[in-house]
C-alpha cells in the first residue's frame, strides 16, 4: 500500500474544492490529483469525497488520515469561516460514530473534531 503524503493531501484539498464548486468533475479531479502527485485515483476520490461531505456537514464512510482531517478543517476555516468549519467538524464526528459501528473507535479524529466544534 502506497503512503499518502502531505503533498498529496494538500493537492487533494485544492482540487477537491474545485470539484465541490463544480469547476471540475470528480473523475477529472481524481485524474488531476493522480497526475500531479501520483496518488492512486481511488484514494484521491475518497479524499475528494470526504472533503465534499465535510463541506456539506454529511457523514463520510471512508477514513482519511488524521493529518488530512486536520488540514481540511483548518483550510475550511480559513477559506469559508468558523461556521463552515464547525459544520465540517460535525461531519467528522458523524464519521467517527459511523466508523465505531463497523470497525472501531477513531479517538484521534474524535478529539480533533471536538476541538473545532
Amino acid at each position: 500500500m502506497a503512503v499518502i503524503t502531505n503533498e498529496m493531501i494538500r493537492c487533494t484539498y485544492d482540487v477537491g474544492i474545485r470539484v465541490y464548486r463544480g469547476d471540475l468533475t470528480r473523475q477529472d479531479g481524481k485524474a488531476e490529483v493522480h497526475q500531479r502527485t501520483n496518488m492512486h485515483p481511488g484514494s484521491a476520490g475518497d479524499y475528494i469525497n470526504a472533503l465534499g461531505c465535510m463541506l456539506d456537514g454529511r457523514v463520510y464512510k471512508r477514513t482519511i488520515s488524521l493529518f488530512a482531517t486536520e488540514y481540511f478543517l483548518e483550510r475550511i476555516g480559513q477559506d469559508y469561516g468558523r461556521e463552515q468549519q464547525q459544520k465540517a467538524a460535525q461531519a467528522v464526528c458523524a464519521h467517527v460514530q459511523y466508523y465505531r459501528t463497523v470497525n472501531g473507535y477513531l479517538a484521534g479524529a474524535d478529539k480533533l473534531a471536538k476541538r473545532y466544534l
